[in-house]
């Protein structure tokens, strides 16, 4: 029983030290009309629910990474730059960053919003996510999804 409360203080202990650190938890001392004083412990529960969830989408985009990482497949985004349903490619502009051309193979599967389209779909301008292998020095396309107009 001895032990138990021990550990039951010492994670009261780091939980109380890690709200303090993420800001979460605040002390201050107030004075009443009568003289008196005391202590306030304010506790902000939006910005707690905000490093949460800002915490769950970067797990998540890690992830993401690392799935990526171990079957081969990377991602780029961007707007398309240029349709060539001849060469079976598209540019996309990437910002910050050299305009990247991709090979639309023909079993790359190819979604406009969220209906299957194909090559002559697509526009230049359309915000475009493309997941690609590098194979033999060219960027395979097995993915390439569009954003639709609102």
């Amino acid at each position: 029983m001895r032990n138990f409360m021990i550990l039951a203080c010492l994670i009261l202990a780091v939980a109380v030290g890690l709200f303090f650190y993420m800001n979460w938890l605040h002390v201050s001392t107030v004075r009443g009309d009568k003289g008196e004083s005391g202590v306030k412990l304010t506790f902000d529960k939006n910005k707690a629910k905000a490093d949460i969830d800002a915490a769950k989408e970067k797990g998540k985009e890690q992830a993401k990474a690392a799935k990526e990482k171990l079957t081969g497949n990377e991602e780029v985004k961007g707007a398309i730059k240029t349709v060539d349903t001849d060469k079976k490619q598209v540019t996309i502009a990437r910002t910050g960053e050299a305009d990247m051309t991709v090979d639309i193979a023909q079993d790359t599967k190819i979604l406009v919003g969220s209906k299957e389209g194909k090559m002559e779909d697509l526009r230049a301008g359309q915000e475009a996510t493309c997941v690609f292998q590098t194979k033999a020095g060219k960027n395979e396309c097995s993915l390439l999804t569009v954003k639709t107009a609102r």
